[in-house]
């Protein structure tokens, strides 16, 4: 809803390079662009599920990339072979194998993924592609609500039916999932390894959806409007 797009506008301002220009990457995007109008990107650029879609989001201006994150390549077959019930993270999955290779590395400040983190059934190869892509010190911000569709959710979302609960998932999947080294061509320059690191959690109207929730389903909204659930992580030097 508005005021749950009017949140994620305001949280990216503050994670966004203050002096303007810099480069957003919107994972999982649609036609709805929830960037502010300040602090002025020099790029946007996209990723989803729909060219259609992308092509009417008014904030993108450079890539445009059609893609799931789901499909059955090589990596993810194994991947699907190799797990027995639930995993909290994969740390075997490097930045060696892209899923996003028009994106060069350590080019991007921002990656921001709204309502999408919940439909991806290899989050954690997804959080190492973000460590590849984002510069030192960048941000990645992951926002959701309480709706879902059901039928798209993976498990590992869907049986968790609080809101904390799935602030967590995404918490520990961003933490432990990848770990990424940067490359040097100078082996007397020790290379250091990047991971991500949760700067603060968001969870704004989750206890006002819940107590209102009987009256949610019989009117068929919220009256009060969508929980707004965000997980701002950065791009750090790792100790592991």
């Amino acid at each position: 809803d508005n005021a749950f797009r009017g949140k994620l506008s305001d949280l990216y301002s503050e994670v966004l390079p203050a002096g303007g220009g810099g480069t957003f990457l919107d994972l999982g995007s649609s036609w709805v662009s929830h960037l502010p109008d300040e602090p002025r990107l020099t790029n946007v650029w996209l990723h989803g599920m729909n060219r259609e879609e992308l092509d009417r989001n008014p904030a993108g201006n450079g890539w445009k990339i059609v893609k799931s994150f789901n499909d059955g390549d090589e990596i993810n077959q194994k991947l699907l072979s190799s797990i027995a019930g639930e995993t909290s993270g994969d740390n075997s999955i490097t930045t060696n194998s892209m899923l996003l290779p028009e994106v060069p590395d350590g080019s991007v400040d921002v990656v921001g993924i709204c309502a999408a983190f919940q439909y991806w059934r290899f989050p954690e190869r997804v959080v190492g592609e973000i460590l590849r892509v984002l510069k030192p010190g960048g941000s990645c911000v992951v926002s959701f609500s309480n709706r879902m569709f059901a039928s798209k959710a993976v498990g590992a979302w869907s049986k968790r039916t609080a809101d904390r609960e799935r602030l967590q998932y995404v918490c520990d999947v961003l933490t432990n999932g990848a770990r990424a080294t940067e490359v040097s061509s100078d082996e007397m320059i020790p290379k250091t390894t990047y991971g991500l690191k949760v700067e603060r959690t968001l969870s704004d109207g989750s206890m006002a959806a819940a107590i209102t929730a009987p009256i949610s389903m019989m009117l068929g909204y919220q009256p009060l409007g969508d929980p707004f659930l965000a997980i701002v992580a950065n791009k750090q030097p790792s100790s592991r």
